[in-house]
């Protein structure tokens, strides 16, 4: 496998939150936007161009600087090809929390499965935690999150001890007998010390950024979000460490707060679901597997998607110390239970559908630009009389724009591009040459002029670039 060791990957990342927002979040892209743009790209592409939009995204926020970029493309491939399709799906398509409630589904199967095979001992492992409605894997409305979201923002103020004190003992116990020095359980870094600046400054932007979110609706504020807000992360402990967010101990603290805030306005109908959703094969798959999920899922805080405000795939060094025969026992386990081959195909298909449509862009693009130039060949010559110019005019004019528009990746078939009529074509050849007399058929090369300027193309034959990057790790 053409993996990437933990010093390699130490030495290019850095510690820069996906969440940093710029001065004004106006013109920031909402969940919902950036959920329709990933479910089209993945319908009209396949897995290879969303797999590269997400690389593209980590290295715009320096989050994998200067590794080598083909090798952390072939590893998201690799995972892909390792975890459930059912799941990967849901991800993607932002359903995974209430497709796990319908009766009968193929991704609450493979979620339930998936808790089951990890319930005891260590397995690596990446997880997801939506806040849901716990009856029905929905979220909570906008109108319910802009309610939470206003009193969170009580919550952080100085003059609020009192309601403070009842969050704070939402979970894990009774609410203390009193706040010293304005600590919040959620903010404050150290006990009985007021909240840090930067805890602050990350609920602020949290809170903007959701509120930015609701605004831009397209259904209005009486419908839940979709996606819902949600959380990935990395552990070797699943069962222990799913019960830490649980329990609130050392986890994220706007998901246990904004959790917290909505048991007491709700009654607890409101909490995170918790589900596993990836086993890791290899150990540089920890890393690279939670930055993919949690880009696929829309887990970070930007265009108020989710929870997570710091960097995927920085804390994963516990995925180094475990043996060699302990990763091999796992990658084995792993790939019983999961449809390595089905999933081969299913991520092969889309891709050589792109290649395909790649190479027609291509030929098309090509067989324009000598058609253009064939054109402004055949203008040259004179006289033409005013209508043959002014049809060369209106063809050399569409060329033009069909050839702007495969820049963009329009899509024309050739037979669309407008061409001499057969009268047209004739008398142009009559005016060049001045031989053939008035309603006599075409020479076989004026003919073949014509037929080319018709818009006739080649067929081209692709090739299967992927084959040998299966052949590199299955």
């Amino acid at each position: 496998m053409n993996g990437i060791s933990l010093a390699t990957y130490r030495a290019f990342t850095r510690g820069l939150s996906p969440s940093e927002e710029p001065e004004s979040i106006r013109d920031v892209p909402t969940c919902e936007q950036i959920l329709s743009k990933q479910i089209k790209c993945y319908d009209e592409f396949g897995f290879h161009e969303v797999l590269r939009r997400i690389l593209d995204d980590e290295l715009s926020y320096r989050t994998l600087q200067q590794l080598p970029h083909d090798s952390v493309l072939i590893n998201f491939y690799l995972i892909c090809a390792g975890m459930n399709h059912d799941i990967f799906q849901a991800l993607l398509r932002g359903t995974l929390p209430s497709d796990f409630h319908t009766p009968g589904g193929a991704v609450g199967t493979a979620l339930r499965d998936m808790s089951r095979w990890t319930i005891s001992g260590k397995r690596p492992a990446i997880y997801s935690n939506h806040m849901v409605y716990k009856d029905t894997g929905i979220s909570p409305t906008a109108e319910e999150v802009e309610s939470v979201l206003e009193d969170m923002e009580k919550y952080a103020k100085s003059d609020e001890d009192d309601f403070a004190r009842i969050i704070d003992g939402q979970v894990g116990g009774p609410a203390p007998a009193k706040t010293v020095n304005g600590y919040r359980r959620y903010l404050s870094t150290d006990k009985d010390k007021a909240p840090s600046k930067e805890r602050l400054s990350v609920l602020d932007n949290f809170v903007r950024q959701v509120r930015h979110r609701i605004k831009h609706l397209p259904r209005g504020k009486q419908h839940p979000l979709q996606p819902a807000l949600n959380e990935y992360g990395y552990t070797i402990n699943i069962a222990q460490r799913l019960q830490a967010h649980r329990e609130h101990k050392d986890s994220n603290y706007l998901m246990n707060l904004f959790e917290a805030v909505a048991m007491k306005k709700y009654g607890g109908k409101i909490r995170i679901q918790q589900h596993v959703i990836y086993l890791i094969p290899f150990p540089p798959l920890a890393a690279l597997s939670e930055i993919l999920l949690t880009r696929l899922g829309l887990g970070y805080t930007g265009g108020g998607c989710g929870f997570s405000h710091a960097a995927a795939g920085i804390s994963n060094n516990s995925a180094y110390v475990e043996t060699d025969e302990s990763w091999k026992t796992w990658r084995s386990w792993t790939y019983s239970k999961i449809d390595i081959p089905g999933n081969k195909k299913k991520i092969l298909e889309p891709a050589k559908r792109y290649i395909d449509r790649m190479n027609a862009e291509a030929a098309i693009h090509e067989k324009t630009i000598e058609r253009y130039d064939k054109y402004l060949e055949i203008a040259r010559f004179r006289p033409l009389d005013a209508i043959v110019s002014e049809r060369m005019i209106e063809l050399t004019e569409d060329l033009k724009e069909l050839h702007k528009g495969l820049e963009t990746g329009l899509e024309l078939a050739p037979g669309e591009m407008p061409a001499f009529t057969h009268e047209e074509e004739g008398r142009f050849q009559r005016q060049r040459s001045g031989t053939p007399a008035e309603g006599q058929p075409l020479t076989e090369e004026e003919a073949n002029v014509a037929k080319y300027l018709m818009g006739e193309t080649d067929t081209l034959e692709t090739t299967d670039q992927w084959a040998e990057v299966w052949e590199m790790f299955l």
